[in-house]
């Protein structure tokens, strides 16, 4: 009984640590790892100095919010912050899948 109980709890244990270990499996949605940072702030530093100013952060988010107005109301609408995250998502999700077959290294 001992033996059976021990076998069951060990079973138990490897199924828990196994759900676990994939109820989170997009844990770093959401979150910038050192690479992507780095990326950002390349795109936000537009004269490339090795710094962000406020005229620079400002630009880039005016920019980015023009994309998102599509009909070019000075507004952005739900439908219009949804469309845009749809475009982007399709765009990373196309450069993913490109890649796929590639080395690593040549993935910048």
């Amino acid at each position: 009984m001992k033996k059976t109980f021990s076998y069951l709890a060990i079973t138990s244990c490897f199924i828990l640590v196994t759900t676990l270990a994939h109820a989170d499996t997009d844990a770093s949605h959401g979150k910038m790892d050192g690479k992507m940072q780095e990326k950002m702030f390349k795109a936000l530093d537009a004269n490339s100095d090795g710094m962000v100013t406020t005229d620079e952060f400002n630009a880039f988010h005016a920019k980015k919010f023009k994309e998102l107005d599509v009909n070019g109301n000075g507004q952005i609408t739900l439908d219009e912050m949804k469309a845009g995250h749809k475009k982007m998502d399709d765009a990373w999700h196309k450069k993913t899948d490109d890649a796929e077959g590639k080395k690593i290294d040549d993935i910048d």
